[in-house]
């Protein structure tokens, strides 16, 4: 009952008594990251212009309007570049999980926006020590103009890096874990 009081300052909700006593003996927790340690949204955190002739906040602006994407990762990028309809849409590119970009056709020109590997089909090769240096710590999407439908032809224009928000609390509790001498042990997709 004591265990249960002090848990229960720390926020902490037990649903049985013994539970107290089986906590008392673990060594090593598992912990799933999406909605344990992470919030289940993301946040753009760094934006990579790879050429100056192009606008990236302007077309994903535009892209956000066009596409108006309600999972984390449209949600995040429009958090941080808005909606925007300057440009005059002809053709929408849904996302699909088999391609995995998605993207407009405007008179302004036919942008894309997804993953590198997928954009880039067998030229990724070419670039895949740069990507190498961001895909460690952030989800990269990869922005290009393609001059075609089979994507043959791309004006690479920059990459957007994301990454999950980590819960405020999260550092206090894997802090607290590792000085009772407990393994942590991050299973995630």
């Amino acid at each position: 009952a004591v265990s249960v009081i002090r848990l229960s300052k720390r926020k902490v909700l037990v649903q049985d008594l013994y539970c107290i006593e089986t906590l008392a003996r673990v060594d090593t927790i598992c912990l799933d990251k999406t909605g344990t340690i992470t919030e289940g949204s993301m946040e753009v955190v760094d934006v990579i212009s790879k050429n100056d002739d192009y606008s990236i906040d302007e077309i994903v602006a535009n892209l956000n309007d066009s596409l108006d994407e309600s999972n984390p990762t449209g949600l995040a990028l429009k958090e941080k570049f808005g909606k925007k309809s300057t440009f005059h849409l002809k053709e929408k590119i849904s996302f699909s999980s088999s391609k995995k970009y998605s993207g407009g056709v405007y008179e302004e020109g036919r942008y894309l926006i997804g993953a590198p590997e997928f954009l880039w089909k067998s030229k990724i090769g070419k670039y895949k020590e740069e990507l190498d240096k961001y895909t460690k710590d952030y989800r990269v999407l990869l922005l290009v103009k393609s001059q075609d439908k089979k994507l043959n032809k791309l004006v690479v224009i920059g990459y957007i890096l994301l990454q999950d928000k980590i819960r405020k609390e999260a550092f206090d509790t894997l802090r607290y874990f590792k000085k009772q001498g407990v393994d942590i042990k991050i299973i995630s997709g």
